[in-house]
């Protein structure tokens, strides 16, 4: 069985300008669903599918952030629970209470919020995130050999767009970034 990761980014401005104002991430736009499956990578970022030299960990997994945008917590890690029978015909993000209840009680999920209104998603683990920095960590000592040319037959092309945006972000100085993300199988 593969694994697959589920990835936000999320920006903000380093320093707040508004001091009344909430200093909060945003969604950048970008969520990714790699089609080729980068075990090295997964390993690196959360301990994912690690085991040998080549799958070696160098972060473990955080959980998802607590303040991580609304775009990320309503439509990528949590689901909505509701009482209505009608819930299958909203979409894929809402689950009836009573589902939630036995994916809870079997250990699967956790709810989310007081009121039993938002639940983890069951099939989700390794939660984590990395700033810009771990994130070119991994991907250097994933994909680039000692000289710094890349490693032969490496499929690290949308990685590198991946970091590459968020080191985008980041270049004027004011922003800084992170990725977050979870894995399933």
């Amino acid at each position: 069985m593969g694994c697959d990761i589920h990835l936000r980014v999320e920006a903000r401005r380093k320093v707040n300008p508004y001091p009344n104002d909430r200093h909060e991430w945003y969604n950048v736009g970008f969520y990714g669903e790699f089609s080729s499956r980068i075990y090295g990578m997964f390993a690196r970022m959360a301990n994912v599918r690690s085991g040998g030299d080549n799958y070696k960990v160098q972060f473990e997994p955080r959980g998802l952030p607590n303040d991580m945008t609304d775009w990320a917590t309503c439509e990528s890690f949590y689901l909505h629970v509701t009482d209505d029978e009608n819930a299958a015909e909203w979409g894929g993000n809402y689950y009836l209470k009573e589902r939630a209840e036995e994916w809870v009680k079997k250990g699967y999920a956790k709810w989310v919020d007081d009121n039993h209104r938002r639940v983890t998603d069951p099939d989700h683990h390794s939660c984590s995130w990395l700033t810009t920095q771990e994130l070119r960590q991994c991907f250097d000592d994933c994909f680039k050999q000692e000289d710094g040319t890349y490693k032969p037959y490496a499929d690290y092309i949308k990685w590198l767009g991946l970091v590459s945006l968020c080191e985008g972000i980041e270049s004027d100085g004011i922003h800084e970034c992170r990725v977050v993300f979870a894995f399933d199988n």
